[in-house]
This record gives C-alpha cells, structure tokens and sequence, in this order.
C-alpha cells in the first residue's frame, strides 16, 4: 500500500534518487557502453524474504521467487542483495527493526560477500560498480 511521505522524508528520498541516478549514470552507463559488465540471467531479487536456509540457519538451501529473472548484468544479482542489507543496516541503526543491531546485519554483509566470492568471482569492471548498482536498488526499495 502506497502511504503519504512528510516532506522531509520526501526530499530524503528524492536526493537518494538523484544521488543513485547520477552515480548510474557517470559510472555504470560508460562501462555498460564499452561492453565491460558479463551479462546473463539472473534472480533479480536477492534478499533474506527469497533465501531459503538450511534448519540451522548456517547455510543457503535454495533461493524462491524467480519473478524478477531476466537476462541483464551478472554483477546486478550481488548488487541487489547488497542493496537490500544496506536497507537492513539503516532500518536497523535507525530503531526501525526491532531485536536486530546494525552488526547483525554487517555481519549479514561480510557473510554474503564472502558465500558469493566463494563461487563466483567478479571482475575489476564489476567490482568498480557493485556499490553504484547497489545504491540503485537501495534508492528504489527504501
């Protein structure tokens, strides 16, 4: 459900856009221009709601809702789930998640990285945009 902003968190918002926009723009467009990010179906919508654990919680079983799949830049699918803990990161310093702390979630953030890293090696172009690309998804979701 859509509800209405006050107009600070509008402006918020707005500049986080912007931000997001021109970042995507300078810095992600011209590397997509001289064909420098892999392409290739992926997810699309990596986050903690489509990560299905093992009873434990220690490992990744599978991964559900394939909605959002398409063909597009491979580095969007790590791009995507650091944009949602960076959500989780501000939500979480900010009160709005109750029972979970900021480190929860940077331990979320190292855990990921390094479970990705472990079976899919990015490459400098890549590297160089993952956080603009992520900064794209936060500014949509947030």
């Amino acid at each position: 459900f859509l509800k209405p902003l006050k107009q600070e968190e509008s402006t918020k918002k707005l500049e986080l856009l912007m931000m997001a926009s021109d970042r995507f723009k300078n810095k992600v467009l011209p590397r997509v221009k001289q064909n420098e990010l892999r392409s290739g179906l992926v997810h699309g919508d990596f986050n903690d709601a489509n990560i299905v654990l093992n009873n434990d919680n220690s490992q990744v079983h599978g991964v559900i809702d394939f909605g959002d799949s398409l063909h597009t830049w491979r580095v969007n699918d790590p791009a995507i789930a650091l944009g949602y803990i960076a959500i989780s990161i501000v939500k979480a310093k900010t009160g709005q998640l109750e029972g979970f702390g900021e480190n929860t979630f940077m331990e979320g953030l190292i855990c990921f990285t390094k479970g990705y890293l472990s079976q899919y090696q990015l490459d400098m172009s890549e590297i160089e945009v993952i956080l603009d690309l992520a900064a794209c998804r936060a500014a949509t979701s947030a």
